[in-house]
């Protein structure tokens, strides 16, 4: 399931779906969307299966549209299951229909991303953005990219000149306090993540960096004061757990 997708987001999602294919059985993308939000409940044999009948049903009836968004969903749910390589030669199936829909490219620098072939990646991310793809995420990703090939300078750059059309994005912000952190400017690294949340006030992406950063640190006190917000946000969390317990160590240590 994709990490920033609730369930309870798709099972709703899930219910829009069926009341159309409620009105319209035959609707191939509606057949394909429910397909792949299946696979994302965890339901995976069920949800290609439903794809792959309405790709035959598409094909069948020569139905260019509709191939273009099944071959893309069936893409996106093989991405989620981490089959990178198949994913993106579905992404490419859907490109044939349609060279043009930003998304997809997205989509397909992603997986390149994952498979660490990052300035293929970049050329998709680029195509994205040429496009005009809708969300700041497709900038942090190039950024992610860039930094992989040791170019930060032009990560930041990028990310910089992404501000002026975001000037709120918390995903922006996160970015550039990670690649900051990397080349060890730690005072602007706390400085991004803290505008992250300044952007967004409960940024699990922001206070689990800044845990992190002064756990590398080893300044316990604002890695604890970090903690105990990521812990009033999820209480109970495993993750946070574990590392409050680390925390603890440190301190032990340091006595």
């Amino acid at each position: 399931m994709p990490d920033n997708m609730p369930i309870e987001h798709i099972k709703r999602q899930l219910g829009e779906i069926n009341k159309l294919l409620q009105h319209n059985p035959n609707d191939l993308v509606a057949g394909a969307r429910k397909g792949s939000l299946l696979t994302c409940m965890g339901r995976i044999e069920e949800g290609f299966a439903l794809i792959d009948k309405m790709e035959e049903d598409a094909l069948r009836k020569r139905d260019v549209q509709a191939l273009e968004v099944i071959y893309r969903n069936k893409g996106t749910s093989l991405f989620w299951q981490n089959r990178y390589k198949d994913a993106i030669i579905y992404f490419e199936k859907s490109l044939e229909q349609n060279p043009n829909n930003a998304d997809t490219h997205f989509f397909i620098g992603c997986a390149l991303n994952e498979m660490q072939r990052f300035e293929d990646a970049i050329r998709h991310f680029d195509q994205a953005i040429k496009l005009q793809h809708p969300n700041p995420d497709v900038h942090c990703r190039k950024a992610h990219a860039l930094s992989c090939c040791n170019k930060d300078m032009a990560a930041l750059k990028h990310l910089k000149k992404t501000l002026s059309k975001y000037p709120e994005s918390e995903e922006v912000f996160c970015t550039m306090g990670d690649i900051y952190r990397k080349l060890k400017k730690f005072k602007m690294s706390v400085r991004c993540y803290k505008r992250a949340i300044r952007a967004e006030p409960d940024s699990i992406q922001a206070y689990m960096s800044l845990v992190e950063l002064f756990m590398t640190l080893k300044k316990v006190s604002p890695a604890r004061r970090y903690l105990d917000k990521l812990l009033t946000l999820i209480p109970g969390d495993p993750r946070f757990l574990m590392i409050r317990d680390a925390l603890r160590k440190l301190e032990t240590q340091r006595r």
